[in-house]
């Protein structure tokens, strides 16, 4: 998960949430891609 996030920001995105854990135990970040998408990298729901 922080993997992916690192490599989106080397990439040249731009963090908008740090990634925390939702109630329901899944693993949410957000970040905003060079063209200003809003991107959710998550884990799988458990």
């Amino acid at each position: 998960m922080d993997e992916t996030v690192e490599l989106a920001l080397f990439a040249g995105s731009a963090l908008v949430e740090y990634s925390k854990t939702k109630p329901w135990g899944q693993v949410v970040a957000y970040i905003r891609d060079p063209d200003g998408f809003l991107i959710e990298i998550c884990t799988p729901v458990i």
